[in-house]
């Protein structure tokens, strides 16, 4: 875990000559200001200043804040300290908006559509100018909302490009259309998320929960889709072309309807119970650790010419995926750190 440096508030407060004072949400001004680094700052009281504002109870003397602190992230002097700042204000602020699960319920779709709420348009307005500023610097540090509640919630459209959502649970929202290139949704919770339309190339999809979730026409090109649980999951007419999809679980439940799977790679799978289309095999590359139904297996007449006929090492089988790639003419796609 990064290890934050510590500017006690009260040196804040002495900096910018006024009276320190309760602040409206229990906690929130020490966690914000313990993020600020000892190094001294070429503009203190006016640091100092919009870290308070970020805690004032008008939501447009909020927003003046979060437009300063996101102005800074295209300063590399300040770039992480504002970084760290906007994060701590969404992670102080939107999980209040965000429905507790006391139990897992049957049906995660319904469940999110019965309490989906929107957030406020300060927290909103975060999320956009981080995303803003992520895709912008794509060599600066991502965004850390990870171990954040956003279950429920209507994120429909947003951006959250390069995000680093690890741990975090968005179960039964909505993001269609939103824009989550390049995010790292490690261990996130996307069960019954309504995913349609959404932008999710390049995405990292490790040990991801996406049982029910719904990612009908959604563009997962370049993405890794490693250990995810599939089951329930729509990824009809889901565009998967580049993916690498590495152990992940496919049921009968399962709904893979005209998927596209040009230049993807398939390994270590059980694919016999989905109802995928084995002709749209011939456009992916795989080995003999793939199970597929009937019977098409690797000494049949049946199995991809293309397709290795026995298991292949991590190191052999890319190897060997990217330079079937390059025969058919497709773009590999460097994906980031």
């Amino acid at each position: 875990a990064k290890t934050l440096r510590i500017c006690p508030l009260i040196i804040l407060m002495q900096i910018a000559r006024r009276p320190l004072s309760l602040p409206r949400v229990s906690g929130l001004l020490p966690k914000l200001a313990g993020l600020l680094p000892r190094a001294p700052l070429k503009q203190p009281k006016e640091m100092a200043r919009y870290i308070r504002l970020l805690d004032d109870p008008d939501p447009a003397q909020r927003k003046r804040a979060i437009r300063y602190l996101a102005g800074l992230l295209n300063d590399p002097s300040f770039r992480d300290q504002a970084l760290d700042l906007l994060c701590g204000f969404i992670r102080q602020t939107a999980p209040r908006h965000s429905p507790v699960l006391v139990e897992d319920p049957e049906d995660w779709a319904a469940w999110g559509a019965e309490r989906r709420a929107r957030l406020p348009a300060d927290i909103e307005l975060a999320l956009t100018l981080l995303a803003r500023a992520a895709t912008q610097h794509p060599d600066a540090p991502r965004p850390d909302l990870s171990n954040l509640r956003l279950a429920a919630l209507f994120l429909g459209q947003r951006n959250l490009s390069r995000m680093n959502l690890r741990d975090s649970s968005l179960a039964g929202g909505n993001l269609m259309h939103a824009r989550l290139t390049d995010a790292r949704l490690f261990r996130t919770d996307l069960r019954g998320a309504k995913l349609d339309g959404a932008q999710m190339q390049g995405a990292l999809l490790a040990d991801t929960r996406l049982e029910q979730a719904s990612l009908i026409r959604t563009n997962l090109s370049h993405a890794q889709l490693i250990h995810a649980d599939l089951t329930g999951t729509d990824l009809s007419r889901a565009t998967l072309s580049g993916a690498f999809l590495w152990r992940n679980v496919f049921t009968e439940t399962t709904q893979l309807d005209h998927v596209t799977l040009t230049g993807a790679a398939l390994r270590d799978m059980d694919l016999r119970e989905c109802n995928l289309d084995p002709a749209l095999l011939l456009h992916a590359f795989g080995d003999a650790s793939v199970r597929l139904a009937g019977d098409i297996a690797p000494n049949s007449a049946l199995w991809p010419d293309h397709w290795a006929r026995k298991p292949l090492g991590h190191n052999e089988f890319r190897a060997r995926w990217r330079n079937w790639q390059s025969k058919i003419g497709f773009q590999a796609r460097q994906n980031p750190q």
